[in-house]
This record gives structure tokens, C-alpha cells and sequence, in this order.
């Protein structure tokens, strides 16, 4: 890309002055014309190679494509307005040059401009005279690094934010899935880091050259000191972005599940609802390790408001013939991608989201008879039309396999023997599991062992694996724990020192069975896709009454959360304070509900179900009864005839899930009465004593439900849920130490 960019500066600055008119009448008069025709342009850069096998990352192409698809055909961008730049395309010179030559260049007042960047960030490190040091943050282009470990070629931040003041426009977006500090590691868990290892010392002189051009631009044109950009960020400044980990296929974290939200959206008053569900989404897989964040000037709006079409979706055909079709899964949960099985089905959706009779006789069918990573072939089902590149799917029947299990890596830190203990003691226990054979695979979690040598770093899946002879004469020495996906220990896994590892394995088979039982509620999550319209909330009661979330289906009537000006949406709420769902029904039918959760010891809970009366001649305890919300009312959880919802500890994050039928939960309640015991008079909340026992027959439950409704016949190896007879919302909040 050959361009003279500081000819440009001064070509542009002044060539304003020779139309005979003011600039800000030549605002006013782009305004006019944007009003009627805005223009939409993007700059998206993905960087997964750095040029050395160590530091590349594998998820940022991924990210580009997903971008590119959703500002195409959910935002109604030309392909022609769209400039990507990937690897070694992505040098410093060209993204600055793309910036300055197809976004400032073209961009008027009332256009809207999308930056993104995903790759690697760091830190440069000035010293002062005096000693004093400023850390100043930025990106790696593609010809960053000179070698392994020095950069020499980096975009500092000030220069992006120059080139955003440049623009006429100030409907801009940037979003940045990147990080700028190090942990010290290249990986959490089994989540790779996008912040660089080594940090710099000075910036490239061509970098200083081109931020006095911008501001020298910027002065002429009387710009004013700050220009109005939405920045979207991956994380806070004092944390990582990561990429996650799929079977075949990687992508930026927040990338995934932000495009994964924006597929849904389909009114500008949900941005904020959105945002906040891709930062709950986030940190409910990573802790709060990576919580995003949104920089947001006072006077700037939320402007993903260029919404082309009313009806969320959870896929786009990319290709088709009468025959098949080619499907991107771009707005589906990322993890539900790995598990969603063959025969799964997608309706190509209508003009008009459709309020009942799903799918329509008018509607095509396309059945998933092949995966690859993100992408799907299907079948089409009784072909109607032609079918067109940017059509977008709808969720209809999601199939899953009944032997999901767990996917388990073992850490570095375990010896090899360790490793053959292991994997010979996981096969032999009674849940489905397999063992990682990779690192770069995706797992559910990491058995790792904690040394009780302080001198020995351990659990490090960048250090290289103990040798084996060292190693196995120490076998005594440490305990073992689960860790997250992120890292992060699992509560109440950690053993004691001088256990065996075979020892450890059967010690943890309850908290294997409670992350399986999580597992499964987690791949029946579809509020996006959910055809049942229901409305849930959390409300605080004590010390003073507020929504804390809101969640609906798709089709509900969209309601606003309180917690509409923050990206911090994991709500934090005191030991002792009194909480209360409500869940309204807006079918014509009445629905069945329970409520699940794990709380901050990694323990499954449900809510207390109420009883038939006791038999007075045999005095038989009654039987459990589902939660039945009859069609236009509320039900309250608990109810008024239990104790009320105190939260108590232990401190952390707790997931609720809230599971909605259009059938009884017959089996769910079967396998409650055999192995519950419930003291109403107490506490509302109880532990459950067989999780995953009550995991699998929900789904059964729901599986049932949906054979009612759909003439599509599944194998017996498989659960096949139909979205107009099914609903799960999850709610996650942070308990905290009870404030004084």
C-alpha cells in the first residue's frame, strides 16, 4: 500500500480552505447527507503470526473473520468499505496508512467507523531523568519484534486515538482484543495470553513523527481536543486478554462472545444490555481474571445503532446449492460449538421474527450433517427458494450427545508418571471424561499438583515438565487440585500433602460430577434462541429494594436493565442481603420452572420445591411439585411460604441457572425425591447430593418436552431440544463480604 502520509496530512488540512466555504458548513451539510446515506467503513486487524513458532497467537484471524461477517451482513457494511488486514499484511506502515487512507481519508461527519485490532499488546517502559518510570501502552504490528526479544516497531495507543481525532466523523468505534500486561506467563490455564513477554524501552522515531504530523492536523483543522470514540477494550488495564480454545479453531475471548451478542441484537436500546452481557459472559469463564472494559467520553453515545434488521439470528449462509448449505455458527454460545451434535436444526429466518407456529411451512430447514471449527454443512429440508449468500438462521433444534463428559488436561507440573497414574485412574471411574492429548485442545479443567517446596514453581503450563527421574522420586511431596480453564483453583479441590495421585482422582470424583452436572446446564443456556416468553429477575430486597438483572427471551418484550451506564455487570451483593427472583409467564400455557446453581465453593444447589399434602391415613410425606407459572403471572422465588433468600457464604461468584419447560420435570423430580432431603423450615436453599444425577434427567425432561413439538425423530444417543419448549437463563453475581 503505497501512500505518502505526510503529503496526505498536509493536503487534507488545508484543502477545506479552498471550497470558498466554512468548515462547519461543510459539516452541516455532510450531516444533511449522511442523514439520508451515512457511509460505513471499517479497518480490522488480525495478527496470529509474529515470526516466531513460540509467540504467535492463534486466535486473531478468527476474530476478523467473525467481525467482518457480522458487519456485513447483520450491520449492512459493503464488502468494498470493509479493509482487512491480517499477519504479515498488518505491518506498522500499512495499518497506519489503511487508517489514514481509507477511514480519514473518506470518512464525513456522520459516518460511522469501526477500528478493530486483535494481536498482541505490551508495554513500553520510559525512564526519565530523574528515574521515574511511565508505562505507556501498545500494539504489535506483524514486524514488531526485531528478534525473540526485542521490539522494535510497535503503534502506541496515542497514535490510534490521534488518528480517531482525525476523522470527520464521531461515530467511531474501536475494539481492541488485546492486553498490555504480562503475567509472567504466555498461558492461563489453557487460555493463551495476548499480551507480549517483553517490554520496550523508547518509541520508534517514525512513530513520534507521525504523532506530531496527526497533531499538527489536528490544530489546523481546529479539531476539537478530544473526539467522542467508543472504545471497546478485552480487559482492565491491569489484566489479560485471552483466547479461547476450541476443537479445531481458536478466537479472541471477547471478540466471540461480543459478535455472538451483537448477532442477537435487534433494537439500538439494548447496546448497553448487550455490553453487559458479553462482560458477565467473560468473566463468568474466566473469573475475574478478565473483566472488559468500556471508555466511554461523557458526550459520546453508543452507536452500534446501524441496525440493518430487526430478527437476532445464530448463523449466516456463506455458500449453498439445492442441495446443501454452508452455515457460519457466528451467534451461538462458544461453548455449545464443540457439543452441538449432527441432525441439529436451523430455520432461514423470515422478514419478521415470527410470534408462534415455529418454523412455518414457508420456512426452510437446514439439518447439520457435517462441523468443522465455526462453520457447518447442512441439508436443506423440503428446499422453497433459492437460497442467498447472508441470509441469516435461526436455532431450532439443538441436539446433544448424551455421553457428553469432561475433557481434562494434566498440568506440567505432574511427572510422567504422575500422568500415566492419572489418566489409568480417570479411566476407570464412573463419569464420562477424557484425557487432554494436546495443549492446544479444549478443556473443562486442569488436574494439577501444588509442590509443597516453595523453592519449585508448579503448575506453570509454560514451564517445561519435570524430569522424570527427579520428578518420580518425589512423588510424596504436594497435594493436587482442579484448576479452571482460566487457571484459577476450583474451590475445595486442593488435597493434602503425600497423597498418590490415584488417591487424589477418587477424592475428587464429587467435584468432577458437580463440574459435568455445570457443564450440561451450561449447553442448555438459549435465552437469545428461546422461543418460550418468559421475563426473569433478580431483585435485592435488603437494605434497599432494586433490580440488580434483568434476562428475556427472544421473543419478550425487551425489558431495561437498571445497570444501564456500566460494562461492569457481575452485580456485587453483601453476605445477609435478602434476594428474590421473579419469573413472569407471557405464553398462553403455563410453564414449569426449577432453579439450579453453583455457588462460591463450587457446590450445586436448587431451590426448596413445595409438596402435595401428606397422606392423613398412612402419614406419607406428600410428593414433590414442580414450579408452575400459569400463563400472564409472576411467580416469586422462594415463595412467601418459605424463609426468605439470605445470601451467605462462601464468598464468590455464584452461576443460577433458571430452566423453564413446557412440560413437568417428571424425571428431575424422581431423582430429587430419591436423594433430597428438604427442611422447608430452615432455608429455601439446599445442596444438592447428586448434581449430576439431576443434570442428566432435566435433560431428559426437556427432551421429552420437546417430542411433543417437533416431527423430526433423534437417535437414542442423543437429547434433541426444541427451542419452543425450552428456556434457561443464567444469572451470575459476586457475594462479598457483608459491608459495615
Amino acid at each position: 500500500m503505497e501512500f505518502n502520509r505526510r503529503s496526505f496530512l498536509h493536503q487534507t488540512a488545508f484543502g477545506l480552505l479552498t471550497l470558498g466555504v466554512s468548515q462547519s458548513g461543510l459539516m452541516r451539510m455532510a450531516q444533511t447527507l449522511a442523514a439520508t446515506n451515512s457511509r460505513k467503513l471499517a479497518l480490522l486487524v488480525g495478527i496470529n503470526k509474529y515470526g516466531d513458532e513460540n509467540n504467535n497467537l492463534q486466535g486473531c484471524i478468527t476474530d476478523v473473520s467473525r467481525q467482518e461477517e457480522l458487519l456485513i451482513y447483520r450491520f449492512g457494511f459493503l464488502p468494498s468499505d470493509i479493509v482487512t488486514l491480517t499477519d504479515q499484511q498488518a505491518t506498522r506502515e500499512n495499518i497506519e496508512t489503511a487508517f489514514l487512507e481509507h477511514l480519514i481519508a473518506q470518512a464525513q461527519p456522520g459516518d460511522v467507523v469501526i477500528f478493530h485490532f486483535s494481536g498482541y499488546g505490551h508495554q513500553i517502559k520510559l525512564t526519565s531523568a530523574d528515574e521515574n518510570e511511565q508505562k505507556i501502552n501498545s500494539f504489535l504490528p506483524s514486524d514488531g519484534l526485531l528478534n525473540q526479544k526485542t521490539i522494535a516497531n510497535e503503534i502506541v495507543l496515542e497514535t490510534i486515538l490521534l488518528l480517531a481525532r482525525s476523522l470527520s466523523t464521531d461515530q467511531v468505534i474501536m475494539v481492541l482484543d488485546t492486553s498490555h500486561t504480562h503475567k509472567g506467563k504466555q498461558k492461563i490455564g489453557n487460555l493463551r495470553v495476548r499480551s507480549f513477554p517483553v517490554t520496550s524501552s523508547e518509541i520508534n522515531p517514525q512513530e513520534l513523527s507521525l504523532q506530531d504530523d496527526l497533531k499538527n492536523r489536528i490544530k489546523t483543522l481546529k479539531k476539537r481536543s478530544s473526539v467522542p470514540t467508543l472504545i471497546l477494550g478485552a480487559s482492565e488495564q491491569d489484566q489479560v486478554a485471552t483466547e479461547i480454545i476450541g476443537d479445531s479453531w481458536s478466537s479472541g475471548l471477547f471478540t466471540y462472545v461480543l459478535t455472538q451478542h451483537l448477532w442477537q441484537i435487534t433494537s439500538p436500546s439494548q447496546i448497553y444490555f448487550i455490553l453487559n452481557q458479553t462482560s458477565q459472559q467473560v468473566t463468568q469463564f474466566t473469573g475475574l481474571q478478565q473483566q472488559p472494559q468500556l471508555l466511554k467520553p461523557d458526550k459520546s453515545r453508543l452507536i452500534y445503532d446501524f441496525i440493518s434488521t430487526s430478527i437476532g439470528a445464530e448463523g449466516v449462509i456463506t455458500n449453498s446449492n439445492e442441495k446443501t448449505a454452508d452455515i457460519s455458527l457466528t451467534g451461538l454460545p462458544f461453548n455449545l460449538i464443540d457439543d452441538l451434535g449432527l441432525s441439529s436444526c436451523f430455520v432461514v429466518a423470515s422478514s419478521e421474527e415470527l410470534e408462534k407456529d415455529f418454523p412455518s411451512p414457508e420456512n426452510e430447514v437446514l439439518q447439520v450433517i457435517s462441523k468443522q471449527g465455526l462453520n457447518a454443512k447442512t441439508q436443506r429440508l423440503k428446499p422453497t427458494s433459492s437460497l442467498v449468500v447472508g441470509q441469516t438462521v435461526q436455532e431450532w433444534i439443538r441436539v446433544l450427545p448424551r455421553q457428553i463428559g469432561l475433557i481434562i488436561a494434566l498440568d506440567s507440573s505432574l511427572s510422567r508418571i504422575e500422568r500415566v497414574d492419572a489418566t489409568s485412574a480417570f479411566a476407570t471411574k464412573p463419569i464420562p471424561n477424557s484425557i487432554a492429548t494436546t495443549s492446544n485442545q479444549k478443556v473443562d479443567c486442569i488436574l494439577s499438583k501444588i509442590d509443597s517446596n516453595p523453592s519449585k514453581a508448579v503448575g506453570d503450563p509454560d514451564s517445561p515438565n519435570i524430569s522424570s527421574t527427579a520428578a518420580d522420586a518425589s512423588l510424596a511431596i504436594g497435594s493436587y487440585q482442579l484448576l479452571s480453564v482460566a487457571g484459577t483453583p476450583i474451590p475445595s479441590t486442593k488435597g493434602l500433602d503425600n497423597e498418590a495421585v490415584k488417591g487424589a482422582v477418587q477424592r475428587l470424583i464429587p467435584q468432577l460430577k458437580t463440574l459435568l452436572a455445570a457443564k450440561l446446564w451450561r449447553l442448555t443456556c438459549n435465552e437469545s434462541s428461546s422461543r418460550l416468553r418468559v421475563t426473569a429477575s433478580i431483585d435485592q430486597l435488603t437494605p434497599i429494594t432494586q433490580n440488580l438483572i434483568t434476562k428475556n427471551t427472544r421473543l419478550t418484550n425487551f425489558v431495561k436493565s437498571l445497570a444501564t451506564n456500566s460494562l461492569s455487570s457481575i452485580p456485587q451483593i453483601p453476605i445477609g442481603t435478602e434476594i428474590q427472583y421473579r419469573l413472569t409467564n407471557n405464553e398462553p400455557e403455563p410453564i414449569y420452572c426449577l432453579l439450579m446453581g453453583i455457588d462460591g465453593s463450587g457446590k450445586g444447589f436448587t431451590l426448596s420445591l413445595p409438596r402435595t399434602e401428606p397422606d392423613t391415613e398412612t402419614m406419607a410425606s406428600g410428593q414433590l411439585q414442580d414450579n408452575i407459572i400459569r400463563s400472564k403471572e409472576t411467580l416469586v422465588l422462594p415463595p412467601n411460604n418459605l424463609p426468605t433468600w439470605r445470601v451467605a457464604r462462601p464468598i464468590g461468584l455464584t452461576e443460577i441457572y433458571l430452566i423453564c419447560s413446557s412440560r413437568p420435570f417428571e424425571k428431575t423430580l424422581k431423582v430429587l425425591e430419591t436423594s433430597q432431603v428438604f427442611h422447608h423450615e430452615r432455608n429455601p436453599i439446599f445442596t444438592l447430593a447428586q448434581p449430576l444425577d439431576v443434570a442428566q434427567a432435566i435433560l431428559e425432561d426437556l427432551n421429552a418436552a420437546s417430542e411433543e413439538k417437533r416431527e423430526l425423530n433423534n437417535t437414542p444417543s442423543s437429547y434433541a431440544l426444541d427451542v419452543n419448549a425450552w428456556a434457561t437463563l443464567t444469572f451470575i453475581y459476586q457475594v462479598v463480604e457483608e459491608t459495615r
